[in-house]
């Protein structure tokens, strides 16, 4: 199986603006910093319940099972 190189990228349809920087108007700025404080307000609601599972199972014991088992390959 041969590796061949890429082909170079053909030059822009219109010359001149290769690398010029589109920045659109602030218009629904405002919507989008909603969407993302609902967004964040979601991951910590996602983040807390993780973080609580997480502490329960910490917290839980360990059945003498596990420890007896734990022991003998000590």
């Amino acid at each position: 199986m041969a590796f061949t190189t890429p082909e170079p990228r053909s030059s822009p349809a219109r010359p001149g603006l290769e690398g010029e920087v589109v920045r659109s108007d602030k218009t629904g700025s405002s919507q989008k910093k909603a969407e993302h404080s609902k967004a964040n307000e979601g991951d910590r609601t996602v983040g807390d319940a993780l973080r609580a599972v997480y502490q329960d199972a910490v917290a839980e014991s360990i059945p003498d099972e596990m420890l007896d088992l734990l022991h003998k390959l000590g």
